[in-house]
């Protein structure tokens, strides 16, 4: 516009994929015009095309409309987008203007393949990183927490064990030591007093109680005073305050076992985002019927899933469609407020149309706010393949995803 009459420029380019969809990518200062017609005309000719001015209405008695010059812009010799520019009423482009034009396309073409072949480099670098983080966490994240939840499984285990065996010695008595009336305990034969003796009075050449050695009759006495456990095994008061111990030392147990076994769905749910093997090895159907597990078990909601069998179309349409569920799924989960969600994948004649809905707080699809973050990369993802996504969804009436996408040319 600095070095030629024109008023505005826009540029056009073709989305990737089959569907040819021509998106206003550019727009230059002041008022632009319509000129989706002449940019049409130039790239499907992939030739220049210039619209003279003249007035508007059928009788020459119309405002005054300048000319419009569309350059394609081209690729290998084939059109990916075009540049249209709009002259002032009275003011055609002249010979310099389309010398300069023609080399501006050119810049723009390449500008917009250098775009282009960065945002896939970029990808294939983000793709490439998604897999070195999924192999750390497997091989060390997730056998850690492996380790951990089957060593708070062990340890319970051994620990209902020792409550077990420790609990019938403490409840079991000696029939001898039965209560007597009152409450106080029965003496034992041996320490009932044979006729004629003073209790607690010795014989002549005995020793009297607690002055046996070790070893000897005379109970052994630990530091405070009391007696230690007894030679039949049966618990004393040091044995039942062990039990408690033990019985206390169960619950944190309990806890590090669920909370290992949480974090170790946490893991299994992030190596599924960063890296679906199932949608690798098993396919589509699979990889969607296990992250549809994963959501149920990580978020309690109702999942009804509804899947076809193994669609007939190319690899890159596949992972579009998973990803696309993937960030459907986790926006319900965060966001929708949620109790049921439906997810559907329908074969159709020459298409795939994958169906997420549900029956949460639902928003304004024409709005702006932090659930719409995913919606972009969504629409982008099922652009690059050709495919288009519908969002259908209001306040309080839930929400639904469709996208469909072109089946393989063969199927």
């Amino acid at each position: 516009m600095a070095r030629t009459g024109a008023a505005s420029c826009t540029v056009y380019l073709l989305e990737p994929g089959p569907s040819a969809n021509l998106r206003l990518v550019g727009g230059g200062h002041g008022h632009t015009p319509p000129s989706r017609k002449p940019a049409l005309e130039a790239i499907a000719g992939a030739a220049p095309v210039i619209h003279g001015g003249g007035r508007t209405g059928a009788d020459g008695e119309g405002p005054a409309r300048g000319a419009v010059a569309a350059w394609p812009l081209l690729r290998e010799s084939t059109a990916i987008g075009a540049m249209c520019c709009h002259f002032p009423p009275g003011r055609d482009p002249g010979e310099a203007d389309i010398t300069l034009l023609e080399v501006i396309a050119g810049h723009a073409s390449c500008a917009v393949e250098s775009d282009r072949l960065r945002a896939a480099t970029q990808e294939k670098a983000v793709q490439e990183e998604r897999w070195r983080i999924s192999r750390e966490l497997h091989d060390s994240v997730s056998q850690a927490l492996y380790g951990i939840a089957l060593g708070a499984r062990t340890a319970r285990e051994m620990l209902e064990r020792d409550i077990d065996h420790a609990e019938p010695a403490r409840r079991t008595e000696p029939a001898a030591r039965a209560e007597a009336p009152g409450g106080a305990e029965a003496p034992s034969r041996a320490e009932t007093p044979g006729p004629g003796e003073a209790a607690g009075r010795a014989e002549p050449g005995q020793k009297g109680p607690g002055e046996g050695g070790p070893g000897e009759d005379g109970p052994a006495q630990d530091g405070s005073g009391q007696g230690g456990p007894s030679k039949d095994g049966h618990g004393t008061a040091g044995e039942v305050v062990e039990l408690a111990d033990l019985a206390e030392l169960a619950e944190p147990i309990e806890y590090i076992r669920r909370l290992a076994d949480a974090a170790i769905a946490e893991t299994r749910t992030l190596l599924g985002r960063l890296r679906p093997e199932a949608l690798e090895s098993e396919g589509l159907v699979a990889a969607l019927t296990q992250h549809v597990e994963a959501l149920r078990a990580r978020y309690g909601i109702a999942t009804e899933a509804k899947l076809d069998a193994e669609p007939e179309t190319t690899p890159e349409a596949k992972h579009a469609l998973y990803r696309i569920a993937q960030e459907s799924l986790h926006n319900v989960a965060k966001h929708a407020q949620a109790r049921n969600v439906r997810l559907h994948l329908l074969n159709e004649p020459g298409a795939v149309t994958l169906t997420v809905a549900d029956d949460g707080v639902g928003f304004d699809c024409k709005g702006s706010f932090p659930g719409h973050l995913g919606l972009l990369s969504m629409r982008e993802r099922a652009r690059e393949v050709g495919g288009t996504l519908n969002v259908d969804s209001r306040p309080g009436q839930g929400s639904r995803i469709r996208v469909r996408v072109p089946a393989a040319p063969d199927s």
